[in-house]
Order: C-alpha cells, then structure tokens, then sequence
C-alpha cells in the first residue's frame, strides 16, 4: 500500500470526488522529517485503507495546492470530508496521533 500522488491539476477533482475520508501529506521529497511521516504514514495505510483514502503531494512541484491550503511548513498532513478541509497539522507526529485523527472521523 502506498500513498497516491496527486499534481496541482488534479488536487480538486481527487479531494471532491472522495466519498471516504480523505488524508494528504503535503511533502518535499529532500526533508528529514517528511521522510519520517511518510513512512509513519506507509505503517497506517494498510489498516485503515479501506476507510480513508490516501495521497500525498511534492510541494516543490506542486506549489498552488499548498498555496491555496496555506501550507507553509512541511510536512503538513491535510484531512478532508466531502471536499472540505476539516482538519490539519504541521511537523514531526506519532503514529498514533494520525490513528486518533482517524478514529474520530469514523
């Protein structure tokens, strides 16, 4: 299980199109610590994938999602439902944390 790459292009019609909750890790792909969320996260995908759907989008590449999302710090992981924002945070996090956030929308 993996976390779907999403481009500026095709940020909207993912996240409106989901009928799950949907998860974002917003990431550049030469930082510390979005490479220990994204694997934090790689641990979670399995278990709740049927659930949540997940992505993830390089804001180097794509910098007009973060813009309109206000993500300036990195890693920032995005939590949408029904194509509103709904919750958000920034930085290092434990799994845990991720899991709760899970639950809850559930």
């Amino acid at each position: 299980m993996h976390l779907t790459p999403l481009t500026d292009e095709d940020f909207q019609t993912a996240i409106s199109a989901e009928k799950k909750p949907v998860i974002v890790e917003f990431y550049v792909k030469w930082s510390g610590s979005c490479i220990i969320a994204d694997s934090i996260l790689q641990k979670i995908v399995p278990k709740y994938n049927a659930l949540v759907k997940f992505y993830r989008i390089n804001t180097q590449e794509n910098a007009e999602a973060a813009k309109k999302y206000g993500v300036y710090k990195i890693p920032a992981i995005l939590i949408f439902h029904n194509g509103q924002l709904i919750d958000s945070f920034t930085g290092t996090f434990h799994g845990s944390i991720i899991e709760q956030k899970i639950q809850n929308l559930l």
